[in-house]
């Protein structure tokens, strides 16, 4: 199984914070990155991400088992730091609930990894997803049933939407 060594989570909100304390907990470093505060100067580009992470610092119950454990996150942007999803093994994306703002996100991510891979194909990604849930189960009875999906983005736009 894959060691999860590594997490950029994108959007420092109240869940990306959060998120990323629950990876320190679990001893996960990660980047918290978000979006530039208009008219930063650049001692402040990452206000908006230390602001998240100062948020779960003080939030009660606490989001920290330790307060020493958020070390483990380092905060940073999206303008100077998105190359850092590179380093990770897991994105989380939490960002603003609007769907330009995503789009536009992904495929910035999609630019620094280098294209998605395009060489597997969905019966190879199902698989590989199910050996891995059966390994993490091992034998255990399931309760609730598993359903994937996997669909090949051929990059087709559709005119009038």
């Amino acid at each position: 199984m894959k060691r999860i060594r590594k997490v950029a989570v994108l959007g420092s909100g109240t869940m990306g914070a959060r998120i990323a304390a629950h990876l320190a907990n679990a001893g996960v470093p990660s980047f918290l990155l978000d979006i530039i505060p208009a008219a930063a100067d650049a001692g402040s580009r990452i206000k908006i991400a230390l602001a998240g992470l100062d948020g779960a610092r003080k939030t009660k119950p606490a989001a920290f088992f330790e307060p020493s454990l958020s070390s483990l996150v380092t905060p940073g942007n999206f303008e100077d730091d998105l190359t850092r999803v590179a380093e990770a093994d897991w994105i989380i994306e939490a960002v603003v609930e609007d769907l330009e703002i995503k789009r536009k996100l992904f495929e910035r991510v999609e630019a620094v990894l280098g294209g998605l891979p395009g060489s597997a194909e969905p019966n190879d990604i199902i698989r590989a997803l199910y050996d891995d849930v059966q390994h993490f189960v091992r034998g255990a009875h399931a309760s609730d049933d598993l359903t994937l999906l996997c669909l090949r983005w051929r990059g087709i736009e559709l005119s009038g939407r």
